[in-house]
Protein backbone atom coordinates (compact mmCIF):
# COMPACT_ATOMS: atom_id res chain seq x y z
CA UNK A 1 0.00 0.00 0.00
CA UNK A 2 1.19 3.45 -0.85
CA UNK A 3 2.38 5.50 2.25
CA UNK A 4 -0.78 7.88 1.40
CA UNK A 5 -3.25 5.27 1.40
CA UNK A 6 -1.59 4.37 4.84
CA UNK A 7 -2.24 8.50 5.79
CA UNK A 8 -5.57 7.86 4.54
CA UNK A 9 -6.32 4.50 6.37
CA UNK A 10 -4.89 6.55 9.66
CA UNK A 11 -7.17 9.63 9.74
CA UNK A 12 -10.43 7.07 9.64
CA UNK A 13 -9.20 6.38 13.19
CA UNK A 14 -10.84 8.29 16.54
CA UNK A 15 -8.57 8.31 19.08
CA UNK A 16 -9.40 11.29 20.81
CA UNK A 17 -9.89 10.61 24.82
CA UNK A 18 -8.25 7.25 24.51
CA UNK A 19 -5.76 6.58 27.35
CA UNK A 20 -2.62 4.88 26.73
CA UNK A 21 -2.64 2.28 28.63
CA UNK A 22 1.14 0.75 27.27
CA UNK A 23 3.95 1.55 24.63
CA UNK A 24 5.79 -1.55 23.42
CA UNK A 25 9.32 -1.33 21.37
CA UNK A 26 10.69 -3.87 19.58
CA UNK A 27 14.03 -2.52 18.23
CA UNK A 28 15.35 -5.78 16.32
CA UNK A 29 12.24 -6.24 14.60
CA UNK A 30 11.22 -2.62 13.89
CA UNK A 31 8.30 -2.75 15.38
CA UNK A 32 6.16 -0.56 18.21
CA UNK A 33 2.95 -1.14 19.67
CA UNK A 34 0.24 1.81 21.28
CA UNK A 35 -2.37 -0.28 22.99
CA UNK A 36 -5.26 2.20 23.66
CA UNK A 37 -8.60 1.12 25.80
CA UNK A 38 -10.44 2.12 23.01
CA UNK A 39 -9.88 3.44 18.86
CA UNK A 40 -12.97 3.60 17.09
CA UNK A 41 -13.14 2.38 13.15
CA UNK A 42 -15.26 5.86 11.24
CA UNK A 43 -16.38 4.77 7.45
CA UNK A 44 -15.58 6.34 4.51
CA UNK A 45 -17.22 9.46 4.70
CA UNK A 46 -18.06 9.46 8.22
CA UNK A 47 -18.09 12.75 10.35
CA UNK A 48 -17.41 11.83 13.70
CA UNK A 49 -16.82 8.56 15.89
CA UNK A 50 -20.98 8.43 16.66
CA UNK A 51 -21.84 7.21 13.70
CA UNK A 52 -23.70 4.36 13.35
CA UNK A 53 -21.80 2.35 11.35
CA UNK A 54 -18.46 3.25 13.27
CA UNK A 55 -16.90 0.03 15.14
CA UNK A 56 -15.48 0.63 18.27
CA UNK A 57 -12.41 -1.71 19.53
CA UNK A 58 -12.37 -1.67 23.28
CA UNK A 59 -8.86 -1.65 23.73
CA UNK A 60 -7.19 -1.54 20.58
CA UNK A 61 -3.76 -1.82 19.42
CA UNK A 62 -1.89 0.00 16.79
CA UNK A 63 0.87 -1.63 15.49
CA UNK A 64 3.34 0.44 13.59
CA UNK A 65 5.96 -1.69 11.19
CA UNK A 66 9.00 -0.47 9.77
CA UNK A 67 9.43 1.99 12.48
CA UNK A 68 12.46 3.99 12.67
CA UNK A 69 12.11 6.28 15.37
CA UNK A 70 10.36 7.07 18.25
CA UNK A 71 10.40 10.57 20.26
CA UNK A 72 8.83 12.64 23.21
CA UNK A 73 8.40 16.34 22.86
CA UNK A 74 9.17 18.64 24.63
CA UNK A 75 12.37 16.48 25.82
CA UNK A 76 12.14 15.52 29.68
CA UNK A 77 8.34 14.66 29.78
CA UNK A 78 5.92 13.58 31.77
CA UNK A 79 3.93 9.91 30.82
CA UNK A 80 0.64 11.56 29.78
CA UNK A 81 -2.20 9.14 28.90
CA UNK A 82 -5.05 11.04 27.59
CA UNK A 83 -5.07 11.04 23.83
CA UNK A 84 -5.92 14.71 22.79
CA UNK A 85 -5.09 14.71 19.07
CA UNK A 86 -3.81 12.39 16.34
CA UNK A 87 -2.36 12.87 12.53
CA UNK A 88 -0.17 11.40 10.30
CA UNK A 89 1.76 12.76 7.81
CA UNK A 90 4.93 12.21 5.15
CA UNK A 91 8.47 13.19 6.04
CA UNK A 92 9.90 15.67 4.46
CA UNK A 93 12.20 12.74 2.50
CA UNK A 94 8.68 11.23 1.56
CA UNK A 95 9.39 7.99 2.35
CA UNK A 96 7.81 7.23 5.56
CA UNK A 97 5.21 8.44 7.83
CA UNK A 98 5.03 10.63 11.12
CA UNK A 99 2.18 9.35 13.49
CA UNK A 100 1.67 11.99 15.57
CA UNK A 101 -0.15 11.60 19.46
CA UNK A 102 -0.53 14.64 21.59
CA UNK A 103 -1.00 13.64 25.14
CA UNK A 104 -2.44 15.52 28.02
CA UNK A 105 -2.00 14.79 31.73
CA UNK A 106 0.74 15.98 32.91
CA UNK A 107 1.18 17.54 36.75
CA UNK A 108 3.28 20.63 35.33
CA UNK A 109 2.78 23.07 32.57
CA UNK A 110 5.38 22.65 30.82
CA UNK A 111 4.46 18.69 30.75
CA UNK A 112 0.85 18.90 30.74
CA UNK A 113 0.63 18.69 26.67
CA UNK A 114 3.71 16.19 25.04
CA UNK A 115 3.48 14.95 21.23
CA UNK A 116 4.68 11.26 21.06
CA UNK A 117 5.88 10.67 17.30
CA UNK A 118 6.66 7.05 15.87
CA UNK A 119 8.24 7.19 12.13
CA UNK A 120 7.16 3.99 10.54
CA UNK A 121 6.45 2.72 7.16
CA UNK A 122 2.66 1.46 8.14
CA UNK A 123 0.58 0.54 11.02
CA UNK A 124 -2.28 -2.18 11.70
CA UNK A 125 -5.11 -1.51 14.13
CA UNK A 126 -6.25 -5.14 16.24
CA UNK A 127 -8.11 -5.65 19.18
CA UNK A 128 -6.27 -6.45 22.04
CA UNK A 129 -7.43 -10.38 22.01
CA UNK A 130 -5.93 -10.96 18.71
CA UNK A 131 -2.27 -10.39 20.02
Amino acid sequence: MKLDGVITRFELLGLGDSQVRQVSVRPKDAECDLEVDCAVVLPDGAANIFSPDAVALEPAVLCFSGVRSLSFTPAGFELNATIVGSKAVLTAAGDAIEFQFQLTGGLTQDGFLVTLRITASGFDLRHRSEL
